[in-house]
């Protein structure tokens, strides 16, 4: 048992769509062997030792977190003023201007590579990386063949005024193949992966913004690790495991054949199999934390 105690600050479970990501790190730290507390602004923490911890928190929900100077913490979208005086780091999502040395969230700041997935930026403190499946290793589910005779698209997320256009579109592309597309927002892990499942297909749409920047979204990697293969709108992450390695249109109202024609390809078990073990490989909260525990 570690004996550095694990603080996840904030968005308790189901209260926020980030709280899935807060949840995935509060059992992986556990799994590791950390005493891990999950704390928010709410709770009565005074008789707490905070001496030697590893807080994790996120910018909507540390407006009472204890500062410590002992302690080390993991910011994610946060107002940095405040833990000036401490030991801390950016947690920032892994976008294209990654590859080419530049500090996203930092004008002029500049990145170093620790692989192909992972960037620091020293001077800002920053680490990149993008999120990952919540399964372990040893959870992976095989490959699911497609069924034709499944009606349903499940798309686990949210709508809202800044996805709806493409949302519409990917609407058309179910309609147009016969196919029910169904919004399952706020599932917990366990509805998610069921219902990725029991989907015909489980692809991601990207809105504009993450397509032009090269967003990587968690949903690829758990998709995968459901036994699905995701169609993408975005090249980057078409690309993002090697050339071509998804199936990808940038015509959303053409997503579900893209898919389709994708899992009638000879090779499609040898190129899921591929898909599998890079993320069991690379992709896990376990592999996250120990790029975080390296950098802090």
């Amino acid at each position: 048992m570690n004996t550095t105690k694990i603080i996840i600050w904030g968005h308790k479970l189901h209260s926020h769509t980030h709280s899935y990501i807060h949840n995935a790190y509060y059992n992986t730290f556990k799994k590791l062997g950390y005493q891990t507390f999950w704390f928010d602004n709410n709770d009565d923490v005074s008789n707490f030792n905070f001496n030697d911890c590893i807080f994790l928190t996120e910018g909507q929900v540390d407006a009472k977190i204890p500062l410590n100077r002992s302690s080390r913490y993991i910011l994610h979208h946060c107002n940095t003023n405040k833990y000036e005086n401490y030991h801390y780091i950016n947690l920032c999502n892994y976008v294209n201007d990654c590859t080419i040395g530049k500090s996203y969230n930092y004008a002029g700041g500049k990145v170093e590579k620790i692989n192909y997935f992972t960037y620091f930026d020293s001077k800002n403190k920053a680490l990149y990386q993008p999120w990952a499946t919540t399964l372990f290793q040893e959870e992976f589910d095989e490959f699911l063949p497609l069924d034709p005779s499944v009606n349903e698209i499940y798309y686990i997320g949210t709508v809202w005024g800044e996805n709806i256009n493409e949302i519409n579109k990917f609407y058309k592309s179910c309609v147009g193949k016969n196919k029910k597309l169904v919004i399952a927002k706020t599932k917990s892990e366990e509805e998610s992966r069921a219902l990725v499942r029991q989907s015909f297909i489980s692809p991601d749409v990207r809105l504009k913004h993450h397509v032009d920047v090269g967003y990587i979204p968690c949903r690829v990697f758990k998709n995968i690790s459901y036994g699905k293969i995701p169609a993408t709108n975005s090249s980057y992450i078409r690309d993002f495991f090697g050339v071509n390695t998804l199936p990808y249109t940038s015509d959303i109202e053409n997503l579900v054949q893209c898919n389709t024609d994708f899992y009638n390809l000879p090779e499609v078990k040898e190129l899921f199999n591929f898909l599998s073990h890079e993320v069991r490989k690379n992709h896990t909260f376990v592999n996250r934390i120990n790029h975080i525990l390296e950098v802090l």
